[in-house]
């Protein structure tokens, strides 16, 4: 969790994506401020049944930081997993 909270590298020496997963679960648990607590359900729900990337874009962009920049990282998270996963 330091490792993250410092912008360390060093997590993404482990190979266990359990473990990985349950780390970034429990950081993002542990915010002082939800990442996305000025959001509302519905406009996240809309995003994802639509699948409407530019909506998604616009609602990220409306969100302060660190909030912003907090989902970016996981964003990109999530990209690299997908492409290490093919």
């Amino acid at each position: 969790k330091e490792d993250i909270s410092s912008g360390s590298q060093k997590y993404r020496e482990c190979r266990n994506a359990n473990c990985i997963a349950n780390l970034i679960k429990v950081w993002f648990r542990d915010l002082p401020v939800p990442a996305l607590h000025l959001v509302d359900f519905t406009q996240i729900a809309s995003c994802v049944e639509k699948k409407d990337r530019v909506f998604a874009s616009v609602l990220l962009g409306t969100l302060p930081e660190p909030q912003q920049s907090i989902l970016k990282w996981l964003l990109d998270l999530c990209v690299e997993v997908t492409a290490q996963s093919k």
